[in-house]
């Protein structure tokens, strides 16, 4: 598994297993039937092309034989200028510390919560553990109750016991690891064009659908998307319809 980061490597390593699709691609060719040809709306294809000189290329196309666009798109050209689309939607960095601040805010608050469920399902499991002994002491040596009755009663505390600690276990988890993901987030956010080439084909494909879910189109080397990803739809809201949102190379554009 690559590892991306230093801060919470633990969950983004747990993050990008969950990001990977089962589906096997050829590496070589990460934007395949992402991209879309911005005339007929069809996905690339891509293959590696024979030169005069016995040289490899490798290109992308679309698969409409008619299409009037360049029958090929060499690979850098076509993967350079997605890094830089990339690039011009990353969100101001003050916004994604604003963004921070204000689910960290509401984590803490729904933990005060939390807090008390385990503690309440802490006493419970406390109290089912100390059934059982008091039980296991009539039975051992007050010999106060029957061994059918004991075995019946000791596996129902058991069953108890084992639903009860579950869901201590379940508690705790919903408890753990926010500002490590929300680090995590936020260096996607901020340097996805960077992440994107260090990942994996799996990962790529996969990050390349949570940024842009309706794909993108690319036409006389502009791409373009239909569909603003979610992640920057949540600043949107978040800062106002007006507000404006800067790249992290400096280009500032409308939302």
């Amino acid at each position: 598994m690559l590892h991306v980061f230093s801060s919470g490597e633990s969950n983004a390593r747990l993050i990008w297993t969950a990001m990977t699709p089962k589906q096997r691609n050829n590496p070589d060719f990460p934007l395949r039937n992402f991209v879309h040809c911005g005339l007929y709306h069809r996905p690339l294809t891509a293959s590696w092309s024979k030169g005069k000189m016995g040289v490899k290329y490798a290109y992308y196309r679309c698969q409409n034989r008619k299409c009037p666009s360049p029958e090929n798109i060499r690979r850098d050209d076509l993967e350079g200028r997605f890094l830089s689309f990339l690039r011009q939607h990353q969100p101001n960095p003050g916004y994604v510390r604003l963004f921070h601040k204000v689910v960290l805010d509401a984590w803490k608050s729904k933990q005060a919560d939390s807090d008390l469920l385990v503690e309440k399902l802490q006493k419970q499991v406390d109290e089912i553990k100390e059934r059982k002994k008091k039980l296991q002491s009539a039975f051992l040596f007050q010999e106060s109750i029957n061994q059918h009755d004991y075995a019946e009663w000791r596996d129902a505390l058991s069953e108890e016991l084992t639903v009860a600690e579950l869901n201590l276990s379940q508690a705790r988890v919903d408890q753990m690891g926010v500002e490590d993901l929300l680090d995590f987030a936020e260096s996607v956010l901020l340097d996805s064009a960077s992440i994107w080439k260090q990942c994996s084909l799996e990962q790529k494909q996969r990050l390349q659908q949570v940024l842009f879910p309706q794909g993108v189109e690319y036409e006389n080397g502009v791409y373009r998307t239909q569909e603003t990803a979610f992640l920057f739809k949540g600043f949107e809201a978040l800062m106002g319809a007006e507000e404006v949102v800067g790249s992290a190379n400096g280009n500032r554009t409308r939302v």
